[in-house]
């Protein structure tokens, strides 16, 4: 009976059942509650790196695609009335919807001037720090936000859409450009030390094509010049005179490009033009094609020169010789189916003005290589002489790339240099014919008019 007892007792036990572990829900990091526990880790290291402090706490927000597009766009009008003020107000509304269309696509975070709302791209961010392993979209989520704050704080302090309207032309643009993208920069990568995100820092730079050793990439020059340049400009300003000079800096703008290569030369105001060259240029777009041209009638500064040599690694060769370029100013010239540009150059002497254009032989070569190089195919480049114009020396570059059977993308440049001066045209993705010399006849003829030496 006991025997029995126990297998009837075995019988009636149940087997037991699966252990059931109670597994906590994902962590949204891009919740409410999350944005704000970024929010209250990185404002007071802001603070204590850019030595202000904010009236109000920056409000941060994950951005809703159709809105933020409108958005972008609306900033992007605003800097196009800034800069392209020779160009009529439909096609500045146009370039500017273009471009905010494109910038959508590379954005991890923006600080918007009109609403003072910080918004973050958790999209871009995810993608971007995949290769950072676990967390790193939170890290990175972090180095953005601290970035982005910090331009809460500088429009704080210096709104920027009231510096907007003081900015006379694309070069003094771009240094305000430098001063606010490196400046949020130079407090962002110190929040990453604090945080031990230096590499990371170092990683999200990679992205726009800059990092440690300077720019990586030719085509990323305009990012790195304002991010990177920018951030070490500022360094050195603050090594020179603290963070005094930072915020002296930020209230107003070096007046020059050239001032974000050499901040020892930092000046608010530029010396007094002995020619009106804006006036020189103005209305010889319509020589080269008439019509709505998208133009930005501006000096031609260190920013664009040295671009065009770094993307060559001709920089070095570059400047001895700009050391005698006085002044200069050019017309950036875009249609929807061709681009231009119109320069005028005064050197401190004629032998310096036929020095820049053999170095121009021997930059340009490099540049239809580096070409070459990067789309895969044969680039065609032929130097002659400019017909048409009087001059001490001439070059006029063609190039042309295939873009089918049989179908080529062309581009012209001519040089003419005439005593100091340096005139050029040059005509992308159309054929000017005998409109290049006409170009650069109408030119030599408004200095003429001017009175320049």
């Amino acid at each position: 009976m006991k025997r029995a007892a126990v297998l009837l007792a075995l019988v009636a036990c149940k087997k037991p059942g699966p252990i059931e572990i109670a597994v906590p829900e994902p962590v949204d990091p891009w919740s409410d509650a999350a944005l704000a526990a970024y929010v209250d880790e990185i404002v007071p290291l802001v603070e204590k790196h850019a030595g202000r402090e904010f009236t109000t706490r920056p409000p941060l927000e994950v951005f809703d695609p159709q809105a933020f597009a409108v958005y972008v766009g609306k900033e992007s009008k605003l800097i196009m009335d800034t800069i392209y003020r020779d160009t009529p107000e439909p096609v500045r509304q146009a370039q500017a919807d273009a471009d905010a269309k494109a910038q959508m696509g590379g954005l991890f975070g923006k600080f918007g001037i009109f609403d003072g709302k910080t918004y973050i791209v958790p999209s871009a961010i995810e993608s971007a720090g995949d290769e950072l392993g676990d967390d790193g979209a939170v890290k990175l989520a972090k180095l953005v936000i601290a970035h982005e704050i910090t331009h809460a704080l500088q429009n704080q302090e210096h709104d920027a859409r009231e510096q907007l309207d003081h900015i006379v032309d694309l070069d003094h643009f771009h240094g305000w450009s430098a001063v606010s993208e490196g400046g949020a920069n130079f407090v962002a990568f110190r929040v990453a030390q604090d945080l031990g995100l230096e590499e990371e820092f170092w990683t999200l730079s990679s992205h726009q094509g800059w990092g440690k050793d300077g720019l990586a990439e030719p085509y990323a020059y305009d990012i790195w010049m304002r991010y990177g340049r920018g951030m070490h400009m500022l360094e050195e300003v603050v090594e020179a005179e603290g963070m005094e000079g930072f915020w002296r800096w930020h209230a107003q703008p070096p007046v020059s490009s050239s001032m974000i290569f050499r901040p020892a030369t930092y000046a608010t105001e530029l010396p007094p033009r002995p020619v009106d060259l804006a006036e020189v240029l103005r209305g010889t777009d319509q020589k080269l094609t008439q019509g709505p041209w998208m133009a930005s009638n501006t000096r031609l500064g260190e920013y664009t020169l040295r671009g065009e040599a770094i993307r060559t690694g001709k920089e070095e060769e570059f400047d001895p010789i700009l050391a005698h370029l006085v002044d200069a100013q050019h017309l950036d010239l875009t249609l929807p189916d061709r681009k231009g540009d119109i320069r005028v150059m005064v050197f401190d002497a004629p032998e310096q003005a036929k020095a820049y254009l053999d170095l121009l032989r021997a930059e340009q070569t490099v540049e239809g290589q580096l070409l070459a190089k990067m789309l895969g195919v044969t680039v065609e480049v032929t130097y002659t002489e400019v017909n048409g114009v009087d001059g001490d020396a001439s070059l006029l570059r063609t190039q042309r790339v295939p873009v089918g059977v049989g179908v080529y993308r062309e581009e012209r440049t001519a040089w003419v240099v005439r005593g100091r001066h340096v005139v050029a045209v040059n005509a992308a993705s159309f054929r000017p014919g005998l409109r290049l010399a006409a170009t650069l006849n109408a030119v030599f003829a408004n200095l003429e008019a001017a009175g320049t030496p």
